[in-house]
This record gives structure tokens, C-alpha cells and sequence, in this order.
């Protein structure tokens, strides 16, 4: 319900375009956290990418560096986070907070016949993904969830462990911004209190998002809340938002309801599954130019432009 709810939020908007204004010096650079991007769209963290993808991480992170946007690596990927680093310096990471640092996570991938016939009816994943990564870097493992390596894909004692989390509070966050000297950015939020208590602490954003309503099926679509959230907390802290985005249009939408970035998931992760890097670059330049084409006829050159009188 959430996933479809993410989309129609998009669909009950309309543009008010402007005609005859000169567009002709249309620029979509943005800055924030003191680094302007071409675009104000990114990569949002989309988990166990490798298993869709070969080298699902990096492909990722290479093209959004190689376009100049950001990229989020999740925590519950299955490359280490120092060679995604290395391909791709300027990437984000969005950390998961364990229970118990020691404990093991993994999908429940347990050996099957099902499971074997679902990669043989699959055979260019089969052979271009998985068999492609088990030979070249060996079983893949949850790198950076825990403080030690976390457990391999395919286990025949595989369980998807994501309890012991229930503790954590704001205390916690308050500790990690006490200790972390970065830009810390909190995901996940909806409530423009909650936003307030990022702020409070001294988060240097959010990002609003139900994680592209995966997680609690009739959570609010973030759309929705982005303007209470954004007249609560736009001009103390960079305000993204995430869960929904799939065309042009979208993006320009969110910022005009005062959103300074937004992330999508799922589309550059089929462009990854399909092409690899070169799929993701190619999807980044489709996405770029339809916000393009959108500015033009919305009548705006630059995206401080984009604002609440461009929807009707």
C-alpha cells in the first residue's frame, strides 16, 4: 500500500507553467554540505546491491562520481566499505545501528532445490552476477553491518537477524554526534518533531523518507509532510527526501514543496542489474535531462527558482 500511496502522492500534483521566458542558460547545479553537484538528484542506499548487480556497490558509486551526484552505500551491502571508498571517494554511508555488534546477519539464502532452479531459470544473473562474484572475489558477506565480518550470503544456517534495535533512542544519536565530526544526516523521518529533535541534537540534515515503503505498510507518504517538515526545519538544516522518486517531474515537485535534495533507489538499481555502470550513467543522464526539459517548460534557469508557485 505504502509503495503505491509513495507514487500517487507524486500524481496529485500539477505544474503552472510559465510561457515566453528566456531559458536559454538553464542550470540544475546544486550545493549542499559545501559541495555543488550537477544535479539536485542522488543515489539513495539500496541494500545487498551485489546480488542484483555485479559489483552492485561500486557500479553505483562510480557512475554518480563519474556524474558528479552523490551516492549512499548501505550498511547492509556486501562489498567492504574501503573499496567502495577507493573506487568512489566521495561517497555517503548509511550506517545501521546493531543491537549487538556481534551478531551475525545474512539473507535467508539456505541451499534448495528452489533455490537452485530460480538461478538456473535465471541464467545471465546466474552466470553475470552470482557465478561471475563467487569467482572472481569468492562468497560475498555482510561487510559493514557489525564490528567483525558479518555472515556469508548463502549459508545453510542463514537467518535475517534485524532485532535488538528496539533500545536505541536519541541518546544514541547524541552520543554519535558527540564523537562524529563529519556530516551526520539522519534517514527515515516523518514527523516534523522528530525533525526538530534532528535539529536539536545537531544533525547537518534529514532525509524524509518510509524507505520507499518497504518497512511499515500505511506509513505516510513522504511527499505528504515534506512542507510541515520543511516550515519546521528548512532553514536550520538540509532538508532531502526520498521514497517515490521515478521521473523528472518528481524531483522537481519534491524541491518545490522545499526538499534541497532527493534520492531514488529502485530505477538506478535496475539500470545497474541491466548495465552496470554504464546502465546507471546512462539512467543519471535520463533523469538529468528530463528535470531539464521540465525546467524549460516550467519557465525556471536555475533550481533556487523552484518553488511552491510552480504547482497549481
Amino acid at each position: 500500500m505504502s509503495i503505491a500511496a509513495n507514487r500517487a502522492a507524486f500524481e496529485r500534483l500539477k505544474f503552472r507553467t510559465r510561457v515566453l521566458v528566456d531559458v536559454s542558460h538553464r542550470s540544475q547545479q546544486t550545493t549542499i554540505f559545501n559541495h555543488t553537484y550537477s544535479s539536485p538528484f542522488g543515489i539513495a542506499p539500496v541494500g545487498i546491491s551485489a546480488i542484483s548487480a555485479y559489483r552492485g556497490d561500486i557500479a553505483l558509486a562510480t557512475a554518480a562520481m563519474d556524474e558528479n551526484i552523490p551516492a549512499i552505500m548501505s550498511g547492509s551491502s556486501l562489498i567492504p566499505m574501503e573499496t567502495v571508498q577507493a573506487a568512489a571517494p566521495r561517497t555517503w554511508f548509511q550506517a545501521y545501528l546493531p543491537g549487538d555488534v556481534r551478531t551475525g546477519f545474512s539473507l535467508p539464502l539456505r541451499p534448495s532445490l528452489r533455490l537452485a532452479m530460480d538461478g538456473i531459470s535465471h541464467p545471465r544473473w546466474l552466470l553475470g552476477t552470482f557465478a561471475r562474484t563467487l569467482i572472481h572475489h569468492g562468497m560475498s558477506h555482510f561487510e559493514n553491518s557489525f564490528a567483525t565480518r558479518g555472515a556469508p550470503m548463502l549459508s545453510a544456517s542463514a537467518v535475517r537477524d534485524t532485532t535488538g534495535r528496539d533500545h536505541l533512542s536519541w541518546s544514541d544519536i547524541a552520543s554519535i554526534r558527540q564523537r562524529w565530526s563529519g556530516n551526520l544526516v539522519i534517514k527515515g523521518i516523518l514527523h516534523a518533531d522528530d525533525a526538530r529533535r534532528a535539529v536539536a541534537i545537531g544533525t547537518d540534515g534529514i532525509i524524509v523518507s518510509n524507505h520507499g515503503g518497504r518497512q511499515l505498510d500505511g506509513a505516510v507518504e513522504p511527499l505528504s509532510v515534506l512542507p510541515q517538515i520543511c516550515d519546521a526545519v528548512g532553514d536550520k538544516t538540509v532538508v532531502m527526501m526520498d521514497s517515490g522518486i521515478r521521473r523528472g517531474g518528481d524531483v522537481l515537485k519534491a524541491l518545490a514543496l522545499g526538499a534541497q535534495f532527493v534520492f531514488a533507489g529502485r530505477p538506478f538499481m535496475y539500470a545497474a542489474a541491466v548495465g552496470g555502470a554504464s546502465g546507471v550513467r546512462h539512467a543519471i543522464g535520463l533523469l538529468r535531462d528530463e528535470v531539464d526539459r521540465n525546467m524549460a517548460m516550467l519557465g525556471t534557469v536555475a533550481i533556487r527558482e523552484i518553488g511552491r508557485a510552480i504547482l497549481a
